[in-house]
């Protein structure tokens, strides 16, 4: 449980923290000269650029079977990035004003880090169906000091790794430097990711509009105000909250330098976005879709407003970063390629396709946060208010969301994002736009009302946070406890290492070959190091050795809750199976009808617990 990590493992992580952002600073120190950054500014463009970095070396070095990701390396490059950035001077470009602002803000982003890890306090693994497949992968790193080739030990059918790896890196080098392992590392990432993008959101709105109450409302939004990005933890989203995270930072740094003048600037700047654009593809495909879409919106719009006095030279930015983009994304290109013409693809099967779009899937708790209604009112105001003054920005920004969203909706196959990965992104654009026009709103108010509008702002956010406390303790969402640590532990000691396992099982209505475990039973593979009967939920996009393998896990979902039949035994027989696990989150598996059944024999019992062997004699 989080809340029995111990005082010198939350320092560790504390000094991780500090450290990761090394290769950032260093790349600022060299490539920005003549900017001022307020302190979470800085923090934030060298955590992004720091993924970058270490996303575009780990793509280079695995086409040449290097390995880096040992706690030295990481430590000497990350000491040395500080290093340099200090030499350099780097804090000549901090910016010293406005300080009292400044700690309003930290002070709302360390509140909501502090709300949502005292949520998760009782939790021992990430929540919702995704954290398996991102502490998989994040072990997977650590284990291979860098990208996978595949899932073995844990899953060998699957002969490909083709996932996006940006935020399991970022979680990687974390783990590593702390010492905590992945399983706890992955569920504290989420609260400090949701800070993260809190201060990006700020980073924009100074960027685009100077430091003002704006910086404070963009940052309190995310980070005390809106279900989002909090609800995404349920689900386990850590890596579209990373993206998210990035995604602020490339608009805003995409925007500038679009606006800029100086052919020098530009060309150190198109270096520096460029590093930022790998990383946010390396970390999520969709988010980099919807940022591609962003990009082609404000060209469309920019063109129309400029037609008359543009010319090709205009382009020359946007097509450098396109080039030196792929140019650092080249490395895994080629290997999804050539993954591509390996083994045989799981394709879709069947299901209900519209139950893939629909809201409903963001549950009641989701679709009924107290503040929805109040933010979108809010946000449509200043999305009219903005419009009227002729806000570029605003325009660029309420065109790309109504493009996602239509796009998403009508056009998911062809647009490759889907409804509800846009929805749950769109907190971005309504942070930005409210941060804006409250900017715009209040920019002619004397400082005795700016700092009252501050002292309304931080107690209206304070009791908006309140709705958080125990918004993330859910057990529904969690499929790991306790006692299935223990239950895991007594497997290791007591089952064979080629054993495999039946678990329980959830079938997706969208689509009939998405089966995953139900409970810690899918998380076997990483608690106890034995096979179970499903597979992580990236295999979708991953290639197999069987173009067969998801058909025995289909038939064996579908006899689950008859398992103790003569059909069901057989069924196990078939696919080698002699063991059942129920986990305390339990499923469609009865633990009643195996107990009464004359083919099983209960090997343990703890609470809601239940391992089971198929009998020797049948």
């Amino acid at each position: 449980m989080l809340k029995d990590i111990s005082s010198l493992e939350w320092l560790r992580l504390i000094v991780s923290l500090g450290i990761f952002p090394g290769p950032g600073l260093a790349i600022i120190s060299y490539l920005i000269k003549d900017r001022k950054f307020h302190i979470f500014s800085m923090i934030v463009l060298s955590i992004a650029l720091s993924i970058g970095f270490w996303t575009i070396i780990l793509a280079w070095c695995k086409i040449f079977s290097i390995e880096i990701i040992y706690q030295s390396v990481i430590l000497i490059v990350s000491l040395l990035g500080w290093a340099i950035a200090i030499f350099r001077k780097i804090n000549h470009l901090i910016n010293t004003k406005h300080l009292f602002l400044e700690s309003v803000i930290w002070a709302g982003v360390i509140t909501s880090i502090i709300i949502n890890i005292y949520s998760l306090r009782n939790m021992v693994a990430g929540l919702g169906s995704d954290s398996f497949h991102h502490t998989l992968i994040t072990t997977l790193i650590i284990n291979n000091h860098g990208i996978p080739s595949n899932y073995l030990p844990y899953f060998g059918n699957i002969i490909t790794f083709n996932y996006h790896f940006g935020y399991h890196t970022f979680s990687a080098i974390l783990s590593i430097i702390s010492g905590i392992e992945p399983r706890v590392l992955i569920l504290i990432s989420g609260p400090i990711l949701i800070g993260l993008s809190a201060l990006s959101l700020s980073h924009f709105i100074t960027e685009y509009t100077n430091f003002s109450t704006g910086s404070l409302v963009a940052a309190f939004i995310p980070a005390l105000i809106s279900v989002f990005p909090t609800a995404m933890l349920l689900w386990g989203r850590y890596p579209q909250l990373l993206g998210l995270f990035i995604l602020p930072i490339f608009l805003s740094e995409y925007y500038r330098i679009r606006s800029q003048n100086s052919t020098n600037a530009i060309g150190y700047h198109i270096i520096l976005i460029s590093i930022i654009s790998a990383g946010l593809l390396f970390t999520h495909y969709r988010v980099t879709f919807m940022a591609i879409i962003a990009v082609v919106i404000f060209e469309l719009i920019h063109f129309i407003i400029n037609f008359q006095d543009i010319n090709l030279h205009d382009y020359l930015p946007t097509i450098s970063i396109i080039s030196l983009s792929l140019l650092f994304i080249m490395p895994w290109l080629l290997i999804i390629w050539t993954n591509l013409h390996k083994g045989y693809s799981i394709p879709s099967m069947g299901g209900k396709r519209e139950t893939f779009y629909s809201i409903a899937r963001l549950g009641e708790n989701v679709l009924s946060y107290p503040t929805n209604n109040i933010l979108i009112i809010i946000f449509l105001i200043f999305v009219v208010y903005e419009l009227i003054k002729h806000d570029m920005v605003v325009l660029w920004l309420t065109t790309w969301s109504i493009v996602l969203l239509v796009s998403s909706r009508y056009f998911g196959r062809f647009s490759l994002i889907d409804p509800i990965t846009v929805i749950i992104s769109l907190y971005v654009p309504i942070a930005i736009i409210i941060g804006i026009g409250i900017y715009q709103a209040t920019i002619q108010l004397n400082q005795k009302y700016q700092y009252a509008l501050y002292l309304i702002i931080i107690f209206g956010s304070l009791i908006c946070g309140k709705q958080l406390i125990g918004f993330l303790n859910n057990p529904k969402a969690a499929y790991v406890f306790p006692e299935d640590l223990k239950a895991a532990k007594w497997i290791k000691q007591h089952i064979p290492k080629d054993a495999i396992f039946m678990i329980n099982t959830y079938q997706f209505e969208f689509s009939a070959s998405l089966i995953i475990g139900n409970d810690a039973g899918g998380w076997l593979p990483l608690l106890a190091n034995r096979r179970v009967v499903t597979y992580p939920m990236t295999f979708s996009i991953e290639r197999f050795m069987d173009p067969t393998a998801i058909q025995s896990t289909i038939e064996l979902h579908n006899i689950a809750d008859n398992l103790a039949s003569k059909e069901g035994v057989d069924l196990l027989q078939k696919n080698n199976i002699n063991y059942i696990y129920i986990g305390e989150r339990g499923g469609e598996i009865n633990p009643a009808n195996l107990l009464n059944s004359e083919y099983f024999t209960l090997l343990y019992n703890k609470k809601k617990i239940f391992i089971f062997q198929l009998s020797a004699n049948n």
